[in-house]
């Protein structure tokens, strides 16, 4: 997980990800930034399985 207000750094962290990890599904999500996410009940999230596609 990468948290930031610079735009451009969190396109270019991105940028990264996917071209470390092209198998995976990665997003971008607004976020509040003074707030601890290991006290929100669930960050955002998708779970798409195989199963999903049959």
């Amino acid at each position: 997980m990468y948290a930031s207000s610079n735009h451009e750094k969190v396109r270019a962290k991105y940028e990264e990800l996917i071209a470390q990890y092209p198998e995976n599904y990665l997003a971008i999500y607004d976020l509040p930034m003074d707030t601890d996410l290991n006290t929100l009940d669930h960050y955002p999230s998708v779970w798409i399985g195989k199963e999903e596609f049959e």
